[in-house]
């Protein structure tokens, strides 16, 4: 069975706001390559490598907000 989640963060109003939907997106798609059952599948290998190439692309992304 396939759950449906909406993504429900408001727009950021300021940068501080910015900063913290980069930071969740991020942690949230680290934490599913690092730790998730389905993505320790061998067969999602390559999948799970562009997920926390994401993660890190997001998280590098904060550094861009504050220059």
């Amino acid at each position: 069975m396939t759950e449906k989640y909406t993504w429900n963060v408001p727009a950021a109003q300021t940068l501080d706001d910015l900063m913290n939907v980069l930071f969740a997106a991020a942690a949230g798609l680290k934490t599913q390559a690092m730790v998730s059952p389905v993505l320790a599948d061998p067969r999602l290998a390559d999948l799970r490598g562009r997920i926390s190439a994401i993660a890190d692309e997001l998280h590098g992304m904060q550094a861009d907000v504050i220059q």
